[in-house]
């Protein structure tokens, strides 16, 4: 099953988008060889010089966006569609961030995630 787990998912969209090509999504499928291989960091551009503690992003700049643990180990990608006048944030299969958004936010946590911009 294709949409079986985050990054999946992300790559998925990120297809759909046309942000990638059916080449560039067999390129990047076929690093998946365990979980989050070398070949998927390197070819993603994921490593300690490109983490960042918060997330800016450019309106019109659609991509995917990894998150790492405490541990500093890639735990979960998702993907972000902006536009110059909005943005969603797809993810699945990761209801840790959901619990998360919705300890922090309390009841009132859909309006705090319509004052960032960004989709749910």
């Amino acid at each position: 099953n294709e949409l079986n787990a985050c990054h999946k998912v992300a790559i998925f969209l990120a297809e759909k988008d046309n942000e990638i090509t059916k080449k560039d999504k067999a390129k990047i499928i076929d690093t998946l060889t365990e979980n989050y291989s070398i070949e998927f960091q390197q070819l993603m551009n994921i490593s300690e010089r490109t983490l960042n503690s918060s997330l800016y992003i450019t309106p019109g700049e659609s991509g995917f966006v990894s998150f790492v643990n405490r541990e500093g180990k890639i735990c979960h990608t998702a993907y972000v569609k902006s536009s110059d006048n909005s943005m969603v944030y797809y993810h699945a299969n990761y209801s840790s961030i959901d619990k998360y958004i919705t300890d922090m936010c309390g009841l009132i946590c859909m309006r705090h995630i319509e004052s960032t911009g960004i989709i749910f």
